[in-house]
C-alpha cells in the first residue's frame, strides 16, 4: 500500500539526516484547518477531504472509525505535542 511505501522510505536506515529533513519540511504547516480533541474520524474525514492539511492539537481522539487520508493530504500533529487516537 502507498503507507507501506511511505513507511519504509522515511524509516529507512540508509536515510539521511538531510533526507529526512527535505522530507519534514515537505510537510504543510498552514493552509489547512486545525480540529479540537473532541474530533471524531469522522470529523477528521470530513476535514481531510476539503482541506490539503489537518492539523491536531495534543491531546486524546476518540475513534469511531478508521481514519482515511487521501493521496496529497497531510494529517499533522502539533510538534512536541502526544497525540492518542482511542479506539
Amino acid at each position: 500500500t502507498e503507507y507501506q511505501t511511505f513507511r519504509s522510505t522515511f524509516f529507512s536506515p540508509s536515510r539521511t539526516k538531510q533526507d529526512a529533513q527535505t522530507l519534514v519540511n515537505s510537510i504543510p504547516t498552514s493552509g489547512g484547518t486545525t480540529l479540537t480533541t473532541s474530533a471524531t474520524a469522522s470529523d477528521i474525514n470530513t476535514a481531510l477531504g476539503s482541506n490539503s492539511v489537518v492539523f491536531l492539537p495534543a491531546g486524546t481522539y476518540a475513534m469511531d472509525r478508521m481514519i482515511d487520508i487521501p493521496a496529497g493530504k497531510w494529517l499533522v500533529g502539533v510538534a512536541g505535542g502526544q497525540i492518542t487516537l482511542d479506539f
